[in-house]
């Protein structure tokens, strides 16, 4: 197709390649260049036409440029794209598969409608950072990509980033500095140079050309500001130092007021390389407020993601939060705009489309080079290992080694297994909960745990660590956004009976994301590794099932007799392993401190220790957890919620599971159960006070009318529902069946002829 296009033109393979000796010796002096630099930069002069858009180019020829059908035969200085290593960048099209990328410089274009369109690139294929590759140098830009202490300077084109290269400024060109580093869907071109280059902490100078209206003091005119205040900030966002070289302020600069020059033009009337380093100054547009939102924030899902402790906020809050921060309008830059507006409609905003929990990648933000990412909630743990087979971490191995066996007893190797388990694969998933029950205080029960979070790295102010110390309640209430991203998640001194959040306590242990709700946003989920640790003096510490398969728990072996001679031994083990309580640590008691949990943390490395967990099998079974299962059962709660299980019709509310079901009276949330489960049009609800049981009648969530006393309720003993109460409330619903059954909405129920007393 492509062939006989350009038979079409009279156009042959050989005309296209052909150089273009009789103009070479002009381009040279426009340029400044010698045939050396064009031969070491791969620079070819060509002859050829501008064919239709769809043609495209292929591989079989040196170029089919993009452009007007038809037209005359142009020339062009044929321009190759490399990476780093010197390696072709690829592009990939469907007319020819994976091709070099490359552009065209016309020599003697001119675009009737105003436009320049004097550079060319292959259809579809987007822009790309141009590193000057000199043959001769092929290590030049991997050295210099990689040492951040060494300068880099953009200028406009790749011609003119040649003629600075080859004088020994280290130049790169962007084409289209509006589109520098974004890493759009659309682009075909495989590896950007621009990922390859090691931004943060480099002085990066801008040299754009200087133009007929450009000063010393106003080197860019204004249509091209906008541009370089995007590259700046794109720049900025890397972690640059970014500059500015003002060509308007060089000697020939001045002697040329009022012309156009480039680097090339620059060099070919005389300017030095040295002088250009004496003409930059600092570059600022007034984007600070803009330059920090668009770092640290993300969108979404439509709402905005903080990239430092991943909490996600509405629009509304993110905009009331920076109501004073403020940039100029890209569009006027005498105007200013809230920079909360321009964040949401910048092409360098970030964009998130997933949360992941991945020891393996870079924790925060990450870029899938497509215009989206994912944020990871990985950050790493606190203490780093260290030595624990001599001095002080051989030391505190030994005190863990106590506690545990202590804490633990004779399955002290199964917890031990999952801490290294934990530590070792931090990104895998554990379904089990760890409990300490024991009725006698001050022991370390929280402390061991302590001493597990204090290693992982504790959350401070509720952000930043993967270890936490926090209520049940609030952890599976509404905005919980901070408990994702967890590892380790302690409930000290809990006590959750039966009820919803029993329930929801037993599937997270198991579950492989977690659902969050951040204030006015939608909920979503997120990945959960974390596992739950549970201390408690009571009989239990939460409501467990017959198996409890999920929960391993374990009574330490410390008596109230032995209490005093652990707590002799304990309490200075845990100053020197968590810091001092009743006074400030020191810097040497701190830096001791950290060899000393470097020392377990290296400890708990040990791959040995794996063969003793299965994140995957049963708890272990245990003395502690059978008696606490019983205690569950034995407990107000449990014969509450048995009667609710064998009566569906009855909704049981008491002051025990009463915030479990999240009514601080009954409330709607009750009344929608009821009438939800109730076989009948209308439901008996149970209320307990402590003192009384009141058994009223409601319907739809309305409380009905009664004749049993001033309040609509039967009053009677709540030792009934405890000792039998559920033959009496059968007998009860036995004797109402039939009112209940033909019960209608708006009508009176009179109970009062009923006779209880039977």
């Amino acid at each position: 197709m492509v062939d006989s296009i350009l038979a079409g033109f009279g156009i042959t393979a050989a005309s296209i390649a052909a150089p273009l000796e009789a103009k070479r010796e002009r381009f040279l002096a426009k340029y400044g260049w010698t045939p050396q630099i064009m031969a070491d930069y791969g620079i070819v002069l060509r002859n050829g036409t501008i064919l239709d858009k769809k043609v495209g180019w292929h591989p079989s020829y040196a170029w089919a440029l993009q452009g007007y059908k038809g037209g005359p035969i142009h020339d062009y200085a044929d321009i190759p794209f490399y990476d780093i290593a010197g390696e072709p960048l690829m592009v990939f099209h469907t007319a020819g598969g994976y091709l070099p990328y490359r552009r065209a410089r016309l020599l003697d274009y001119y675009d009737p409608s105003g436009g320049s369109g004097k550079y060319k690139s292959y259809k579809g294929s987007g822009v790309c950072l141009y590193l000057p590759h000199n043959q001769g140098r092929p290590d030049y830009w991997v050295d210099l990509a990689h040492d951040p202490t060494r300068a880099i300077v953009i200028t406009e084109g790749e011609l003119d980033a040649i003629s600075g290269h080859a004088r020994g400024l280290p130049c790169m060109a962007v084409a289209g500095v509006s589109m520098f580093l974004e890493k759009k869907k659309t682009s075909q071109v495989v590896a950007r140079p621009g990922d390859q280059i090691i931004w943060q902490s480099r002085d990066v100078y801008i040299c754009f050309d200087q133009d007929e209206e450009s000063t010393g003091e106003a080197p860019w005119k204004a249509s091209i500001v906008p541009a370089g205040q995007k590259l700046a900030m794109a720049l900025t966002l890397l972690g640059a130092r970014v500059k500015l070289m003002n060509l308007s302020k060089t000697t020939v600069g001045l002697e040329h007021t009022g012309e156009k020059m480039g680097l090339s033009e620059y060099y070919a009337w005389g300017g030095k390389t040295k002088e250009l380093w004496t003409c930059t100054e600092p570059l600022d547009f007034g984007t600070g407020d803009l330059i920090y939102l668009l770092d640290r924030y993300a969108n979404y899902r439509g709402k905005v993601l903080d990239c430092e402790t991943g909490i996600v906020y509405s629009r509304t809050d993110f905009a009331n939060d920076y109501s004073n921060a403020f940039a100029p309008d890209p569009n006027d830059g005498a105007k200013l705009k809230r920079a909360t507006d321009l964040w949401a409609i910048s092409r360098l905003r970030k964009n998130v489309i997933k949360f992941v929990f991945d020891p393996e990648r870079e924790p925060g933000y990450c870029d899938n080079l497509d215009g989206t990412g994912f944020f990871n909630q990985w950050h790493g743990f606190a203490i780093e290992p260290g030595s624990w087979e001599v001095g002080p971490g051989k030391e505190a191995v030994e005190w863990f080694e106590e506690l545990g066996e202590r804490m633990w007893g004779g399955r002290w190797d199964w917890v031990r297994g999952m801490m290294a388990h934990l530590f070792q694969k931090p990104g895998a998933k554990r379904n089990h909960a760890l409990i300490l029950q024991s009725p006698v205080q001050g022991i370390g029960k929280s402390a061991f745990f302590q001493l597990i979070g204090t290693i992982i790295g504790w959350a401070v102010d509720d952000v930043g660590g993967h270890a936490i110390e926090t209520d049940p309640k609030k952890f599976f209430a509404d905005f919980n956004t901070l408990m994702g991203g967890r590892l380790l998640v302690l409930f000290d001194e809990a006590h959750i009976r039966r009820g919803q959040l029993a329930e929801d306590l037993k599937k997270q242990i198991t579950a492989m994301s977690l659902t969050v709700q951040p204030k006015g946003v939608d909920s979503f989920l997120v990945p959960w590794k974390g596992i739950f640790a549970l201390t408690t003096n009571k009989d239990f510490a939460v409501f467990m099932e017959d198996g409890a398969r999920r929960y391993f728990q374990s009574t330490p072996s410390v008596s109230e007799a032995e209490k005093p001679e652990w707590q002799a031994w304990l309490r200075p083990v845990l100053e020197r392993l968590l810091g001092p309580q009743d006074r400030e640590e020191t810097a040497e008691e701190l830096g001791e401190r950290m060899v000393r949990l470097s020392g377990i943390r290296a400890w708990l490395m040990q791959e040995d220790w794996l063969s003793d967990y299965n994140p995957m099998a049963d708890a272990p079974s245990s003395d502690s957890r059978t008696l606490a299962t019983a205690a569950s059962k034995s407990s107000s709660d449990w014969k509450t919620d048995r009667l609710w299980e064998s009566l569906p019709e009855i909704f049981v509310m008491t002051p025990g599971n009463r915030e479990a079901y999240g009514n601080e009276d009954i409330g709607a949330y009750g009344f929608t159960q009821a009438c939800a489960r109730a076989p009948y049009k209308a439901s008996a609800v149970i209320r307990a006070d402590g003192k009384t049981v009141r058994v009223t009648i409601y319907s739809k969530g309305r409380q009905l009318p009664t004749k049993l006393d001033a309040q609509g309720s039967l009053v009677f003993d709540p030792r009934a529902v405890a000792e039998g109460g559920a033959e009496f409330i059968r007998k009860w619903l036995a004797l109402t069946d039939t009112c209940l059954r033909d019960f209608r909405p708006g009508s009176v129920l009179d109970l009062g002829k009923i006779d209880f007393e039977d």
